[in-house]
């Protein structure tokens, strides 16, 4: 179970989140760790009476500052995102050459070198 202690429980009752209507959510909400503004999370009851758990209570950042969209800039950041592109390059080439044996492979695949020994001749029965 997550830790809940910083989270602050809200009205229980039918919510909209991005136009579309919720019924029976619970609102839980913390301040962000990055700005401080709050933001809010909403959760079944179940999840709410501690009978299940959900990930969203591990969230510490709004979604403004989170997946390190704030980190943007830094150094490390953009080495990984560079590795990452590289990376992204030679596996494009790889399946590329995959493509291509394979290509070249299906031409000793036994149903097709079957086919193209078969006489043109049928048999009686067939």
């Amino acid at each position: 179970m997550h830790d809940r202690t910083p989270w602050t429980r809200g009205a229980t009752g039918n919510h909209v989140i991005k136009n579309r209507t919720y019924k029976n959510l619970t609102e839980f909400s913390r301040p962000c760790q990055a700005c401080g503004n709050p933001f809010s999370i909403f959760v079944t009851s179940k999840i709410a009476d501690g009978l299940a758990d959900s990930n969203s209570f591990g969230l510490k950042n709004c979604e403004h500052h989170r997946r390190n969209k704030s980190a943007g800039d830094t150094p490390d950041v953009e080495i990984v995102r560079m590795e990452n592109n590289v990376m992204r390059q030679e596996l494009e080439g790889l399946y590329s050459t995959v493509a291509d044996l394979t290509a070249r492979l299906a031409q000793y695949e036994l149903a097709p070198a079957m086919h193209a020994a078969a006489p043109q001749n049928k048999m009686p029965w067939e």
